[in-house]
């Protein structure tokens, strides 16, 4: 495992920091007991939270690179509170990772809540196509007004249909598709076809679904 030395001269020729900024911050971690919780705000907004052992579980103990390598943090302007025992103790650490135009997360506390939030819709859609990835895939398409609401709406000449063997092809192809293929299929029908024939064309995957289940 490599010294404290040798990682803050790592993370000083990769950012050009200072090494005394680095010696706190891996004394201030250091001094935090196994289990502390460790709450990370960025423009006093929480953005994440992370158990001082999950940090030491990645095989080395250094919380900079940690929050650098990570895809929940990564560069930003961070303040960290410790809690544990009940309570939040000792001092706050400052902790700026990367240089300011790396920083990804705004520079105000209203910047930092509209991208927290944004970030947390895609993971809870990404979590949610995971589990479900029809029930998410129409979910998105009935939010962009792509596909209408519940209940058939028929197509006018000037929507256009498609034959009924071309919609169970691609129903069909819903129905077997990977998770890359699937994603591909519907983002084509999204872009390429009229809300009635999108909605046709689930209609036909879920009778499909019924049948074969």
């Amino acid at each position: 495992m490599r010294s404290s030395a040798q990682r803050r001269k790592e993370r000083a020729r990769a950012d050009k920091k200072p090494e005394s900024i680095d010696e706190w911050i891996d004394m201030w971690f250091a001094e935090l007991p196994y289990h502390a919780l460790l709450v990370i705000k960025e423009n006093g907004v929480v953005i994440g939270t992370v158990r001082k052992q999950e940090v030491e579980s990645r095989g080395s103990p250094d919380l900079y690179l940690f929050l650098k390598g990570s895809a929940e943090f990564g560069f930003g302007n961070y303040r960290i509170a410790a809690s544990y025992d009940g309570a939040f103790r000792g001092e706050h650490l400052r902790c700026e990772v990367g240089e300011p135009d790396q920083w990804r997360r705004g520079n105000s506390r209203a910047e930092t809540r509209a991208i927290v939030d944004a970030e947390r819709v895609r993971r809870e859609r990404q979590e949610h196509y995971e589990r479900d990835p029809l029930g998410a895939t129409v979910k998105v398409l009935v939010e962009q007004g792509v596909l209408p609401g519940a209940g058939h709406t028929g197509a006018s000449p000037k929507q256009g249909r498609i034959p009924a063997g071309r919609l169970r092809t691609m129903a069909d192809t819903l129905r077997d598709a990977g998770p890359e293929d699937f994603r591909r299929c519907c983002n084509y029908l999204r872009d390429e076809f009229p809300p009635a024939v999108v909605e046709a064309v689930f209609s036909a995957y879920k009778l499909l679904e019924t049948q074969t289940s």
